[in-house]
């Protein structure tokens, strides 16, 4: 495999769909008189007037790739690929260089069948798609997506999501921001193994927000958020982190804000994570349905339900919080340092699957605490510390930085807990 000399830019603008690579010389070289041979990497019928390997070639061919890194430059009218291609074809449109215009172009699309370990795709502008882009090809093994400086945005112009990944596909975005025209049932990105680096799911109290933001739908895919802002569409539809098939791995944030869902996290057969964040407005923060889960350090605040909602547990791992007494299963579960205000459930909410005797609490964890909540857990003991005041600045219009007020922030402050 060649590495590429950069990343494969996209300009709305400034790009072209037709006469240009995405990655290579500045102004890109391109014509129609490409050849290739099924089963060959070598190209003809091309100008390679400032190609180095590394850059990328785009050849319009009927079936199979349409892109591949250069890994030699033969001649000035030759170049050897990292890929085979699949067609015996002259008269080829091609190109090397410049910037692509758009994602949603039929041929930028096959870039996602090229894509390696080593391929970024930038964009430096907003994108609209019209329908999803499928992440299925068989060299899609890992992708980044990444914005430099501008939040610039990918929007779904209909009633379907931005990308789906298929299993064992890793696509990672950074700095990416997600929207969709209103009443959109879908979810914003699926997978495959999913990573997302300080983007956005649309805006606080939108009607173009997505149902759905992240989800894990297939064999050993898993869901891994971080420093990002989730936006749904109210407290009563949508799920900010979905997992709903038997063998994905974890759903997980750390660092986030998540608002406005019907759940934070939902899944029906795996683990869930959630990590210094700020879960709010939502009717539920976690739900899940195995005895294995982490909540740290995350601010649960107006939840309409429980902030941990056990569904039907089926399973249960062993771990070193909580564990059963009976020999026959054990538990794996961290719930710990949280602050719960407003939450008109339970803290957590163990479904009376089994006893609280059979629970036991290890002491030697952080506090959690809890201002406002009528109910504590089902199922458990938990050293949850009630607060007599509420403890944020202003938390109704999105400030949840400690206040000092006696019974509420300054407790927590003097506690040393840090938001």
């Amino acid at each position: 495999m060649t590495y590429p000399n950069g990343n494969i830019i996209f300009n709305a603008n400034t790009g072209s769909d037709t006469q240009s690579s995405g990655l290579g010389p500045v102004v890109p070289v391109y014509g129609s008189s490409g050849q290739t041979t099924n089963g060959s990497p070598i190209v003809t019928g091309i100008e390679t007037t400032g190609v180095t390997a590394g850059d990328l070639l785009w050849i319009q061919t009927s079936s199979g790739i349409q892109y591949s890194i250069i890994a030699s430059v033969d001649s000035s009218s030759q170049v050897t690929c990292d890929d085979n291609f699949a067609v015996d074809e002259t008269g080829l449109t091609w190109a090397i260089g410049g910037k692509r215009a758009t994602l949603d172009h039929v041929d930028s699309r096959k870039i996602f069948d090229l894509l390696g370990f080593f391929t970024v795709i930038e964009l430096e502008t907003d994108q609209v798609l019209t329908s999803t882009i499928s992440a299925t090809g068989a060299n899609s093994n890992t992708c980044i997506i990444r914005i430099k400086g501008n939040n610039y945005t990918i929007k779904s112009n209909g009633n379907f999501g931005v990308l789906s990944a298929a299993q064992g596909k890793t696509i990672s975005f950074y700095n990416v921001k997600f929207d969709c025209v209103a009443s959109n049932t879908a979810t914003a990105v699926t997978g495959g193994n999913l990573n997302l680096f300080y983007c956005q799911f649309g805006e606080r109290g939108s009607v173009t927000n997505f149902n759905n933001a992240v989800a894990s739908m297939s064999y050993g895919s898993y869901t891994h958020v971080y420093r990002s802002k989730m936006y749904g569409l109210g407290a009563t539809t949508g799920r900010a982190g979905f997992s709903n098939y038997y063998a994905s791995g974890t759903v997980a944030f750390i660092e986030c804000g998540i608002y406005d869902f019907e759940y934070a996290t939902y899944s029906n057969f795996n683990s869930c994570f959630i990590q210094d964040s700020i879960v709010s407005d939502c009717g539920y923060g976690m739900r899940s349905s195995v005895y294995i889960g982490f909540c740290s350090g995350t601010v649960f605040y107006n939840i309409t339900n429980d902030a941990w909602y056990m569904q039907n547990p089926s399973a249960v791992i062993v771990g070193p919080q909580w564990f059963l007494s009976r020999a026959d299963t054990a538990i794996s579960m961290v719930f710990e340092d949280n602050i719960f205000v407003n939450v008109g459930g339970y803290l957590f909410n163990n479904n009376t699957v089994y006893p609280a005797s059979y629970f036991e609490v290890t002491t030697d964890i952080p506090k959690s605490y809890q201002y406002n909540c009528p109910n504590n857990n089902i199922g458990l003991e938990t050293d949850v510390i009630t607060l007599t005041a509420d403890p944020f600045v202003d938390a109704g219009n999105g400030d949840f930085n400690l206040n000092n007020v006696a019974g509420g922030g300054a407790v927590l402050r003097a506690a040393q807990f840090t938001l």
